[in-house]
């Protein structure tokens, strides 16, 4: 157990609240699984009078404004997300991951040789570098924590952990986002590092070694929380408007090309914990088309290009986007890969997706000075939600 304010990191507060001590557990490198177990908050649904009473635990207005924020963050742009809300597990009720990406690597490459363009991504795009491990400890894989934020709703903690895939033969990468649950009051405002003094720019230093991940904080266990009704999916089986669009999208010539057509999700309504999944293409196929062919592809049939990044004059990664009518449209993320790009798609959804991004101009992937050196994004990427759970009403 511990403090709050400890090793001279100063919490962030919830308005017309105080720091109080209560539990902790240490953030750790979160792996993808642990995010696609607990799923995401949804649309604004109905509640039931004789449910449990763990309502108050369930997303809220505010966990989807914080969502929305991660999702849109150009360094973050995560491709597996969620809004902050509730699971039914023995280590704590509250679910603070928002986002996830990953990529593979070559086996031979070093965990420096992943994680440093990362983290000199993150810092280009406002990120803040509080934790590094090069090596593989007791317990924890070479992993970076990165922190952004001067508010409660603001905050954001992203964790990156490199792997080892014995079955593919491949160093696997996974980049996490937490933010605060609105039940949180404090968050933790982890001290800022200096990237030259750990192992990422001096490759064998063991300079950060001694630095602690920076701890989640929450409610559970130290003062009850307010009975609410859970709320609850209207309806068992998807909606005919999200049918519909699955069935527009899946008509696309370029998502049909680029193998990245969406399926209409299957659901029971017998869901844990209420969370479901929604209309996504599941995992991308590599192809040997670069990034910015497959956004020349997109555009010529009729997608608009509304989000772009790129390293060092390359193309890292895009998104479109295009309309499929019944207030819903297709987003779909291009990412480079070893061999070219692969392609997601997902189908959004009412109330919970952010609003559209508008069209972008001139882009890094359009090359000249401006993208030939250093970490650029333009534009907003928005690929969300691809798991839903019920928001409080």
């Amino acid at each position: 157990m511990a403090d709050p304010v400890r090793d001279g990191d100063e919490p962030m507060t919830a308005p017309g609240t105080r720091p109080r001590h209560r539990r902790t557990r240490l953030a750790g490198l979160l792996a993808v699984g642990l995010l696609a177990v607990e799923g995401l908050a949804g649309c604004v649904v109905a509640t039931t009078p004789a449910a449990a009473a763990k309502g108050a635990w369930f997303g809220n207005a505010t966990d989807l404004a914080r969502a929305q924020r991660a999702w849109a963050d150009p360094w973050a742009a995560p491709t597996r997300t969620r809004v902050a809300g509730f699971a039914d597990k023995q280590s704590g009720a509250l679910v603070r991951e928002v986002g996830a990406r990953a990529a593979g690597y070559p086996q031979g490459a070093s965990a420096q040789d992943i994680l440093l363009p990362e983290v000199r991504a993150a810092m280009a795009a406002g990120w803040r570098l509080v934790f590094a491990q090069c090596t593989v400890g007791s317990g924890s894989q070479p992993g970076v924590s990165l922190a952004r934020g001067a508010r409660i709703d603001d905050a954001m903690l992203a964790t990156l952990e490199v792997s080892y895939d014995f079955d593919a033969r491949r160093q696997n990468l996974t980049v996490t986002v937490a933010v605060p649950h609105h039940l949180d009051t404090t968050w933790s405002q982890a001290r800022e590092i200096p990237l030259a003094s750990t192992c990422l720019a001096n490759p064998g230093s063991a300079a950060s070694a001694a630095i602690e991940r920076p701890p989640f904080f929450g409610p559970w266990g130290v003062e009850p929380v307010a009975s609410a009704p859970e709320p609850t999916w209207p309806q068992a089986s998807p909606p005919p408007d999200l049918t519909a669009a699955v069935a527009t999208a899946a008509r696309d010539p370029w998502l049909v090309a680029a193998q990245a057509v969406p399926t209409t999700p299957v659901w029971t309504g017998t869901e844990t914990d209420g969370v479901r999944a929604m209309a996504t293409s599941g995992a991308g196929v590599p192809t040997d088309t670069a990034p910015a062919a497959q956004v020349t592809a997109a555009t010529a049939a009729g997608w608009i290009l509304t989000y772009a990044a790129c390293d060092g004059g390359r193309p890292v990664r895009a998104e479109l986007r295009r309309d499929l009518g019944s207030d819903r449209y297709a987003v779909a993320r291009v990412t480079a890969v070893e061999t070219g790009s692969t392609v997601l798609s997902l189908v959004s959804t009412p109330g919970i997706s952010p609003t559209p991004a508008p069209a972008l101009g001139p882009s890094c992937l359009d090359g000249g000075s401006d993208g030939a050196s250093g970490w650029r994004a333009d534009g907003i990427p928005g690929f969300a939600p691809t798991l839903v759970q019920p928001l409080q009403p």
